[in-house]
């Protein structure tokens, strides 16, 4: 085993590492990939927004409501299920070196099965309800064939455990701007959405097919095997997080399939324009936290009452930040949301806003969720989803058929403030924190007694 460290991210397609896995990168190399890493979820995020400005200013809210609809369901599970197990398979490789072969080929069988039924589920549902020769239909189809390649994804896992960031990113940012330019240009050149949606399989294609070249240092699939027994040990040992990620998906496009059910698409392509804003508003948040948590765990070894000195404040920031947007919403949105998304989407200004207060309460549940994190008690967030589900779902079915999109940016909102911070008390070590987020959120100065937890 060599003990060469790596100082810098290796390029695309070549590996300064020597092919054993088992060097230790410097902190640098590791915050150097965590940078690279947030700024490529930045930079997607900005992107698909983009392309989503785009849509509305070509599309009519039911069209696109109809759009929108298909993908939420068919990726409902399947685009987080390698994800999920990352941190298994990681783990895996780094113990288990020389099985890295037999580690992968094992996670891509169970990743590939599994998403193939990830897929396939929601898109028999679809041609169900609506027929496979509907838009719909079709759409669906397109982007569940978009998971086919979504077993080569495990290579971002061997990497990742070689401290490789920039193969991943490249492949990444590459996919994603090509994938975007032809949804551009298709939408600018008037094609059906259903048209439209052949970017998803090819711009899913292309990541992969970028992945494998790139990785070519770091591993290659052909020499790639199946073991039985590593199979069903990263499926055991996955299981709890992909279903942990599966729930918080679920939580946040629930009200795609409740919507079509009990609204009109064009309300769905409202509550789409609401939950866009949503994703970008709670992006900048995440990207804060995860930034400063390599930080906030050095200083919880070392001074827990500085740390929670700080968790404070950063409960504060984030309330007072989230009502200043919700405000702005609130105030400027009848005007901002016809000059930015085109006319035709004016009444989604009042669910753009109430996606914004939802923001309020996701970004104190991050700012929470680093405590969680830093203690160790992982499963509190499994938990604090089941709580918002068990808020949102009411919420939603109540909320919906009245009030449409708005109804569905208002039962998340209330589902955000159950899962981010009112199932704190659920929890006893958390107890003190939920204290600190209601007094936040209700803009209470408080002086937290630090120290004791």
């Amino acid at each position: 085993m060599s003990s060469r460290i790596e100082a810098s991210p290796a390029l695309p397609g070549k590996s300064k590492r020597p092919s054993a896995p088992g060097f230790l990168p410097t902190n640098r190399l590791v915050l150097g990939s965590s940078a690279l890493y947030a700024l490529e979820r930045f930079f997607a995020s900005l992107v698909a927004f983009f392309v989503f400005v785009v849509l509305t200013r070509s599309y009519a809210p039911d069209v696109l409501g109809r759009y929108s609809y298909a993908i939420a369901v068919i990726q409902l599970a399947a685009p987080f299920l390698a994800s999920g197990i990352e941190p298994v398979v990681v783990q895996t490789l780094i113990q288990a070196a020389p099985e890295r072969d037999r580690i992968l080929g094992s996670a891509a069988f169970v990743v590939g099965l599994a998403s193939t039924l990830a897929a396939l589920l929601p898109l028999a549902y679809i041609w169900a309800a609506f027929g496979p020769n509907t838009p719909v239909g079709r759409i669906a189809m397109l982007a569940a064939l978009a998971f086919a390649p979504g077993f080569l994804l495990v290579i971002e896992h061997a990497l990742r455990v070689d401290a490789r960031a920039l193969p991943i990113v490249t492949a990444r940012v590459t996919a994603t701007l090509v994938g975007a330019s032809i949804k551009v240009w298709l939408a600018f050149d008037g094609a059906a959405l259903q048209t439209l949606a052949l970017a998803l399989p090819f711009e899913a294609a292309l990541h992969a097919a970028l992945l494998t070249v790139f990785a070519r240092g770091s591993t290659r699939v052909s020499t790639w095997r199946i073991s039985g027994t590593r199979a069903r040990a990263v499926l055991r040992a996955g299981a709890p997080l992909v279903a942990s990620t599966l729930l918080v998906t679920f939580f946040f496009r629930l009200n795609y399939a409740l919507m079509a059910n009990a609204s009109t698409f064009t309300e769905v392509g409202y509550y789409a324009l609401a939950f866009n804003v949503l994703v970008i508003a709670a992006t900048l948040p995440n990207m804060l936290m995860t930034g400063l948590f390599p930080w906030l765990v050095r200083l919880a070894q070392a001074d827990r009452a500085r740390f929670e000195v700080v968790i404070a404040r950063l409960l504060r920031v984030a309330a007072i930040a989230g009502y200043l947007a919700f405000a702005l919403a609130w105030l400027l949105g009848p005007w901002i949301i016809p000059a930015v998304f085109g006319a035709k989407y004016g009444p989604a200004s009042d669910a753009v806003a109430l996606a914004l207060l939802a923001c309020v309460f996701a970004a104190s549940g991050s700012v929470r969720a680093c405590v969680i994190n830093v203690d160790g008690r992982y499963r509190y967030h499994y938990l604090s989803a089941l709580i918002g589900l068990a808020v949102l779902v009411p919420a939603a079915v109540l909320l919906i058929p009245g009030h449409g999109a708005r109804g569905a940016a208002a039962a998340i909102a209330v589902g955000c403030l159950g899962s981010g911070v009112l199932s704190s008390f659920a929890f006893g070590p958390l107890r003190p924190y939920a204290r600190w987020q209601i007094l936040a959120l209700l803009l209470i100065p408080f002086a937290p007694r630090a120290g004791r937890h």
